[in-house]
C-alpha cells in the first residue's frame, strides 16, 4: 500500500494524517485539510509546484508547526523559488538553512522542520 492510499484510508475513517504525498493533480483543499487536521510531514512529487507555492503563501495560524518536505531539484521552477542552484552538492540529500529562512519569513516563527532535496 503506498502513502496515497494509506492517507486517503485515514481520511476515510476519520484518523489523524501525519504524513500526506503531494502530487500536481493533489487538489489544494486536500493540502488545506491536512494541515488544519495536524499533519507534520508533506512529501512532493515532480509537477507539484502549485502546491509548494501555498504552502509558502499561506501559514499557519500557530507556531508549532513542523514541516518536512522532500522536493526534487531537477524542476527550474523549484530551483528558482527556492534559491538552491547553489546548494547543488554531491551526493543525494542535502538540507540547507536557506529553506527555513524561506519558511520563517512566510510565517512559520516556529519550529520549521529540515528540507530534503533529492539530487539527480
Amino acid at each position: 500500500m503506498n502513502l496515497s492510499t494509506c492517507v486517503k484510508l485515514c481520511c476515510h475513517q476519520k484518523m489523524p494524517v501525519t504524513s500526506l504525498f503531494v502530487e500536481r493533480s493533489t487538489p489544494l483543499q486536500e493540502i488545506h485539510t491536512a494541515r488544519r487536521g495536524g499533519c507534520r510531514h508533506f512529501h512532493f512529487a515532480l509537477g507539484s509546484e502549485a502546491q509548494i507555492s501555498t504552502m509558502l503563501v499561506e501559514p499557519l495560524e500557530r507556531d508549532d508547526f513542523f514541516l518536512t518536505l522532500h522536493i526534487d531539484t531537477r524542476l527550474p521552477a523549484i530551483r528558482g523559488l527556492m534559491d538552491i542552484d547553489h546548494m547543488l552538492l554531491e551526493g543525494k540529500e542535502v538540507a540547507t538553512y536557506l529553506m527555513m529562512e524561506k519558511w520563517q519569513e512566510a510565517g512559520y516563527t516556529h519550529s520549521i522542520g529540515v528540507a530534503y532535496y533529492t539530487i539527480p
